[in-house]
């Protein structure tokens, strides 16, 4: 049986919708093991321009559905960076109120996606590794082509 894991990392935007479609997947390939990683916010939030839309309450989520899943503070991220905080906002430090503009350089999502492979296991041995958003629908098709490769010959994808 093949086994792919779908890496989630952001915010929750639109799970109401998406976490259909994820589900679905399971009935879409039977022949193949889909697991689910998180990693996300802690408080369902970032600093986050309001067109964006507003993320789901993480009280909102039923965690059973992820095989793993790590939620970070926005602290956490500044902690572990090299360059102190203020030099990713060094042209817009002043002019920004952070709680409703975000700034042009996006090291959130960067975050997001190394701390959700530090939960994949490479004892898993997938075939496919998928890295999306969680707001993000995989068009069927799309998936079709990932999940049967035309290059047989290379071994665990990570896309």
């Amino acid at each position: 049986m093949k086994k792919v894991a779908i890496l989630l990392c952001g915010l929750l935007r639109g799970w109401e919708q998406t976490s259909i479609v994820f589900n679905y997947y399971k009935e879409l390939y039977p022949e193949i093991e889909f697991d689910f990683y998180l990693s996300s916010w802690q408080d369902g939030t970032t600093r986050l321009q309001k067109q964006k839309g507003s993320p789901v309450s993480i009280n909102k989520i039923d965690f059973s559905f992820f095989k793993d899943y790590i939620l970070d503070l926005e602290e956490d991220c500044y902690s572990t960076m090299s360059v102190p905080y203020e030099v990713y906002y060094k042209d817009h430090h002043n002019t920004i109120n952070y709680k409703d503009e975000q700034p042009l350089f996006e090291h959130f999502y960067s975050w997001q996606i190394k701390r959700g492979f530090s939960l994949i296991n490479e004892s898993e041995n997938y075939d496919l590794v998928v890295v999306t958003r969680p707001d993000v629908f995989i068009h069927r098709e799309f998936l079709d082509n990932l999940l049967s490769p035309s290059d047989k010959h290379t071994e665990n994808k990570y896309i």
